[in-house]
């Protein structure tokens, strides 16, 4: 993770990093990084709401998660929001999340299918 954390900063690799750390554990680093993340991403033109809220749910915050989820929604045809929107299914560290009825209304909105809970 320390190989990982000195490449240099891409929201897509930090995902995975902040993932690790926030279920190592390790929340306190996991909250600086994404601190970090979110300062970058606030500069580029068309933000990937969709892998912030993806390290929202590994920090176990729903709440700013779905938020930003919305904000993906609403912004579905700018930039990655598009693709990662549409293939966030098989995630499987969204799989708590799937069960949550907000997870659930928003696959409804997109018109896709139900996501099987067991």
């Amino acid at each position: 993770m320390e190989k990982l954390q000195a490449l240099p900063k891409s929201l897509y690799l930090s995902e995975f990093v902040v993932f690790s750390l926030a279920k190592t554990g390790q929340l306190d680093d996991a909250e600086k990084l994404l601190a970090s993340l979110k300062n970058a991403e606030e500069k580029e033109n068309s933000p990937d709401y969709v892998r912030m809220a993806y390290i929202r749910f590994a920090l176990d915050d729903l709440n700013q998660g779905f938020a930003y989820l919305d904000q993906a929604y609403a912004a579905r045809d700018q930039g990655i929001n598009r693709q990662e929107l549409a293939f966030m299914n098989p995630v499987w560290w969204l799989e708590d999340s799937r069960k949550d009825p907000r997870y659930v209304a928003l696959q409804r909105k997109m018109g896709l299918p139900a996501v099987n809970n067991r």
